[in-house]
């Protein structure tokens, strides 16, 4: 991780060169030399693991003893982030065991912050412990989200206080650290923008659900997950009650 984060590093964000891809989403050569690292790095050391990638081609996992592990891979995430030389996009690699996430790495090459967990281990940054927050009241209560999430968070509620954060992950991994008490995705994410910061929100303490308190599928055959709602236990169901009231939000 830290030597994919060296080679997004080494580019100029506002030099790099970039181009868009289908549905307008930007891509930078920052990000396909950090794929491409993970790839050679990864594939070498478990080349039975499957692959699912932003930016590169998917490989189905080798037939083995039964359990199959692939590992899905965000090579940056928040790249209009990195594009605008800011320091909140990440890296992050997960790893599904028969289709659910069991190990997450988020990393904050900028600020060097690894976020991490395996199921059943607990979560942690730079080695220290973390868990969400007890936050049990919309009022006041810290949110991360998207542009779009926090004009989407103000229609539903005047009493939380909303920041926008370019990088999906980076705004899970803050809710497992308890620098947020929550976040929303308004938009359909991708599973390589939340299989990695799941695990380590769950470790955490954390939900990680549609309004409607169902749990991402992982293995959908678009990537796609809907419309997410990541908090601890005692501010998930009021966050996802003022998501459903919400004008044009109930769906």
């Amino acid at each position: 991780m830290r030597g994919a984060g060296e080679i997004a590093l080494s580019y100029t964000p506002k030099a790099a060169r970039s181009w868009l891809k289908a549905g307008n989403s930007p891509v930078t050569e920052a990000d396909m030399a950090s794929d491409k690292h993970l790839h050679d790095t990864l594939t070498v050391s478990r080349p039975g693991y499957g692959w699912i990638s932003e930016e590169s081609r998917s490989k189905p996992a080798a037939p083995g003893n039964g359990q199959q592990r692939t590992f899905v891979v965000d090579p940056i995430d928040g790249t209009r982030g990195f594009m605008d030389g800011g320091d909140e996009w990440t890296i992050c690699v997960a790893i599904l065991q028969d289709g659910v996430p069991v190990v997450g790495v988020v990393y904050n090459p900028t600020r060097d912050e690894m976020f991490g967990a395996v199921s059943g281990g607990g979560a942690r940054c730079n080695d220290a412990a973390i868990s969400v927050s007890r936050q049990d009241s919309l009022t006041g209560a810290r949110l991360a989200a998207s542009k779009k999430a926090v004009r989407t968070l103000g229609k539903a509620s005047s009493e939380v206080e909303a920041r926008y954060v370019p990088s999906l992950a980076y705004r899970v991994a803050g809710v497992a650290s308890g620098v947020y008490d929550g976040t929303i995705s308004t938009g359909r994410a991708h599973i390589w923008d939340i299989a990695a910061p799941a695990v380590i929100v769950a470790e955490a303490g954390g939900l990680v659900t549609d309004s409607h308190a169902t749990g991402p599928d992982y293995t959908a055959q678009d990537c796609r997950v809907p419309p997410l709602v990541v908090a601890g236990p005692e501010l998930h169901p009021l966050l996802c009650a003022a998501l459903q009231s919400a004008p044009g939000q109930g769906q």
